[in-house]
């Protein structure tokens, strides 16, 4: 059965991220917005990747068991959209069959990004990086 608390798929990852590196425990202060305006900016970035996944593939997402095709741009949005309150159930897990990919989003303005393939994945890292994010290699790779 599919739920959101599936098991990470055993595929190559990559990471989006408003951050350009890897922050490290040294840092951790980094991952609190300084103020307002910096969550709010945060926010925005992270939104419109969203948006533009939407806008421009059909977009699947994992909830309550089941996978549901996306069809109603802003209520997939509002579902996507940082609170600080929000528990880890309720973070977006979707799946995104013509690029390949499982996109989740994670707690800290650092996304997940599952692949088959790098070259049929590659326009939701430039999407991305359109968008004022970062793509990280995984941290785990040698």
């Amino acid at each position: 059965m599919l739920s959101h608390e599936l098991e990470e798929p055993d595929l190559p990852r990559k990471y989006v991220s408003i951050f350009d590196r890897w922050i490290g425990k040294e840092n951790y202060g980094q991952l609190d917005c300084k103020n307002d305006a910096e969550r709010a900016e945060r926010n925005e970035r992270l939104l419109s990747h969203w948006a533009k996944v939407f806008d421009r593939t059909p977009v699947f997402r994992l909830a309550d068991g089941k996978v549901k095709l996306e069809t109603d741009r802003e209520s997939f949005l509002d579902v996507c959209r940082f609170r600080p309150d929000k528990p880890g159930f309720e973070f977006a897990f979707v799946l995104i069959p013509e690029l390949g990919a499982y996109y989740k989003e994670e707690w800290d303005d650092t996304n997940v990004v599952w692949y088959s393939d790098e070259v049929t994945v590659q326009p939701l890292f430039d999407w991305a990086v359109e968008c004022g994010l970062h793509v990280l290699d995984d941290w785990r790779a040698p």
